[in-house]
């Protein structure tokens, strides 16, 4: 194990003493950088508020294409539809985790 150490230590030697690259010089930077505000109002949705009676909709655009809408009925928790495929059909969901309600309607009764 020592012979094998002292093999080594001359190479080691001869590699710690060759000189390092330089490092090139880092690129210029462009001469127009764009503004945050522009950035980030072009991600900001846009909302449009509609009041029927006593219920409130709420539609959310990006780029002109409507994506989710929020239904706040007066009495009731909120519903959103949502394009979760970018199919242009928008989907009913009341929460993620949620079955899907079962629809009961009344035929007889006495």
């Amino acid at each position: 194990m020592r012979y094998l150490l002292l093999l080594l230590l001359p190479i080691s030697v001869a590699l710690q003493a060759q000189p390092l690259a330089e490092v090139p010089p880092p690129p210029a930077l462009p001469e127009q950088v764009p503004d945050a505000v522009d950035v980030e109002d072009q991600f900001e949705p846009e909302i449009r508020i509609l009041r029927r009676g006593e219920d409130t909709i709420e539609e959310f655009r990006s780029g002109g294409r409507l994506y989710m809408v929020r239904i706040t009925p007066a009495k009731g928790r909120p519903y959103y539809l949502i394009d979760s495929d970018g199919n242009g059909i928008l989907d009913t969901r009341r929460e993620a985790l949620q079955p899907p309600e079962l629809v009961k309607w009344r035929i007889f009764s006495w």
